[in-house]
């Protein structure tokens, strides 16, 4: 996980949006486990304003689920800054 993370994170977060609800819950509850998982934030700090907007719009999802997903994701990543 650590040798590839920016190759994670990047797929992480363009499927943040995708077009099928599962993977956007599949994508937050991923990306929450890897941030917690990081070493340290540098490596993903270029991608921070990116992660935000995907997960305040996935946050205004139409599935609930994913709306849960995305907030707790969220709160992760808010605490590990």
């Amino acid at each position: 996980v650590h040798k590839y993370h920016k190759e994670i994170l990047d797929d992480l977060v363009a499927n943040l949006t995708s077009g099928q609800w599962r993977v956007r819950m599949s994508c937050c509850n991923a990306l929450a486990d890897l941030l917690r998982g990081a070493q340290s934030l540098h490596q993903s700090l270029e991608q921070l304003p990116t992660i935000w907007l995907q997960l305040f719009r996935v946050m205004d999802d139409v599935h609930e689920g994913t709306r849960q997903a995305a907030t707790s994701t969220a709160n992760v990543l808010s605490k590990v800054m």
